[in-house]
């Protein structure tokens, strides 16, 4: 089983901090759970979450802390689902039976694929449920990967990885796993329906015109099991339970205390690494 992860979010210099035990997962922001502000609308807020975007068209960023009940959890404009950990998902449209429409998220790594190794893939996904919107479920949920982030890609039957299984599970999280062997050094990841009507299957449950799914734990890694198997154990810390940091608000210099034993990374709100230490002190300074 993974090791436990802990993420938490501070004001200061509007930095997120990841504090992890290892690093196996290549992906930044696995569940989510760090983000630079609260969804306030279905308007394409992923980039809310650290490290995430929105790709082609409008995909929705949920968490508990959603100013309107629209994004909220678990009740929210498309459905009811509890997060398959923490507080927070995404969801993308993979399939409209009115016109040709695709959602799509983008994510970065944390380091550049290698050229000829093999990676495994899985990430979580719930059917939404919503008898408004929700009419169908779909398959070819996948992963494409791309040297540079990209804001549109056109939708042409290709995927690194994709699941020809239809998902209707609205109950459950159903884990999407795979593998494939990469032929660059890809840095980011987009995950959707990357395949036309003609190529996805669907099924008609009736109401709605779309199959929309919630996406959580996405994991990309070189070991199969850990990541067939992972499943982020995550806490949101606040300042006054687990650690300290001062002072705040601070000026290019700061303390933390209260983490031994841990890696500390800082990534920006853009979702790059701006430090990177291991703490073998109780307490330590950061100068930025």
């Amino acid at each position: 089983m993974p090791k436990v992860k802990k993420i938490f979010s501070s004001l200061i210099f509007n930095f997120s901090f990841l504090i992890s035990f290892a690093q196996t997962n290549l992906v930044i922001n696995p569940s989510f759970e760090n983000y630079s502000g609260c969804p306030t609308s279905t308007a394409g807020e992923v980039n809310k979450a650290i490290g995430w975007d929105t790709c082609r068209s409008s995909s929705d960023y949920f968490n508990v802390c959603g100013a309107v009940t629209d994004i909220q959890i678990p009740k929210n404009l498309l459905g009811f689902q509890n997060p398959a950990n923490g507080n927070a998902y995404c969801g993308f449209c993979t399939y409209s039976s009115s016109q040709f429409y695709r959602e799509l998220i983008v994510g970065q790594l944390t380091s550049p694929l290698v050229v000829s190794q093999k990676y495994y893939i899985s990430f979580k996904v719930s059917r939404a449920d919503s008898n408004m919107f929700i009419g169908y479920s779909s398959n070819k949920t996948g992963v494409k990967f791309t040297k540079v982030k990209q804001s549109y890609v056109t939708i042409n039957n290709t995927a690194h990885y994709y699941s020809n299984t239809v998902i209707t599970d609205t109950i459950n999280w159903t884990k999407i796993f795979g593998s494939f062997v990469s032929d660059s050094a890809y840095q980011y990841l987009m995950i959707g329906n990357f395949f036309d009507d003609a190529n996805t299957t669907t099924f008609n449950h009736g109401n709605g015109v779309v199959a929309y799914y919630y996406i959580d734990e996405v994991c990309i890694s070189i070991d199969s099991s850990f990541t067939e198997n992972y499943a982020t154990d995550i806490n949101i810390l606040s300042i006054e339970d687990d650690l300290n940091v001062f002072p705040n608000p601070a000026d290019g210099f700061f303390n933390v205390d209260g983490l031994i034993g841990n890696e500390i990374k800082i990534f920006n709100l853009f979702g790059e690494e701006v430090f990177k230490s291991e703490i073998k002190n109780k307490s330590f300074s950061i100068v930025c």
